[in-house]
């Protein structure tokens, strides 16, 4: 897979003379830029699952999941994810695409990026470093390791697990089908919901995935 196109993909699906849509707290472009890091030009079902808190911090209700054709529906899947976080709601993407409608292992699509949930770690010098970073709360990170080609699915679940015991992440972040927040949503667990940002993407992409 030519990682050339990365770039020239999200072009494309960030082009448009369309305003944003009404009630997005931000454009389009923060989520597609990430997807289009993560997924690039493989073909899947991008899952996004939304929520809204109640009570604790801790506590979600009303969940619900919605599932998009990667690249095809990659703007109106960046569209909901906006909208509904303007409405309040928690949002979450699949890190891996699916090949059905089913956020569950054994639909899992292969890998072409890494990633854990950093919950407060950093990636030390002598481990790979991540091509994506995203702020999913003040002091906390998601990282992300583009890969040059894809792996199977559990292959990269057993990378993932590694990097993730390796950097001292969050130890159930690391699985097939996890979520991971939407750059340009906001974080409803502080009380001031802080909006997940992208701190930092390159295209220097991981040679060895053995």
């Amino acid at each position: 897979m030519s990682t050339t196109k990365r770039e020239d993909l999200h072009s494309h699906l960030t082009k448009t003379d369309d305003p944003p849509r009404q009630g997005a707290v931000s454009s389009l472009d923060a989520p597609l830029k990430l997807w289009t890091h993560v997924f690039a030009n493989q073909h899947g079902y991008l899952a996004l699952f939304t929520a809204r808190r109640e009570g604790s911090a801790q506590r979600v209700v009303d969940p619900e999941t919605t599932y998009y054709s990667w690249p095809e529906e990659a703007r109106q899947a960046a569209g909901y994810a906006l909208a509904e976080s303007s409405k309040g709601r928690e949002v979450y993407f699949c890190a891996n695409l699916l090949t059905d409608k089913r956020r569950v292992k054994a639909a899992a699509a292969p890998v072409l990026a890494l990633w854990a949930d950093g919950d407060g770690a950093r990636v030390p010098p002598h481990l790979p470093q991540p091509t994506a970073v995203v702020a999913s709360s003040p002091g906390r990170d998601h990282f992300y390791w583009s890969l040059t080609q894809a792996v199977a699915p559990q292959k990269a679940e057993e990378l993932n697990k590694r990097l993730a015991y390796a950097m001292g992440a969050d130890k159930s972040g690391w699985d097939l089908g996890q979520l991971l927040r939407v750059p340009g949503t906001r974080n409803f667990k502080y009380p001031d919901h802080p909006v997940v940002t992208i701190k930092e993407i390159r295209e220097k992409e991981m040679r060895d995935a053995s």
